[in-house]
């Protein structure tokens, strides 16, 4: 295939870019995710995940008192494991 054909096939497939840009201003809302790769999978029982709670000093009021957050250190890595159940 031609240098010629391969810029035509390229301009065929992004004409219609400019409609999709104008579509997307009707967007309400967009929801994103990812995903992170994992070099070990732990598997842990409530009973180690309250130990470790106690060991760092998270009370049952924290661990219900979740909001929105990011893990900056164990105290949230808990948070993260007692919300997603």
């Amino acid at each position: 295939m031609s240098n010629t054909e391969l810029k035509q096939i390229w301009k065929d497939n992004y004409r219609v870019v400019p409609n999709a840009m104008a579509d997307m201003k009707k967007v309400a809302a967009v929801a994103t995710a990812f995903n992170s790769n994992i070099d070990a999978v732990i598997k842990l029982s409530g009973e180690q995940i309250a130990k470790l709670a106690l060991d760092i000093g998270i009370s049952w009021i924290h661990l219900h008192r979740i909001g929105r957050s990011k893990i900056h250190g164990p105290r949230d890595f808990i948070k993260a494991l007692v919300r997603c159940f």
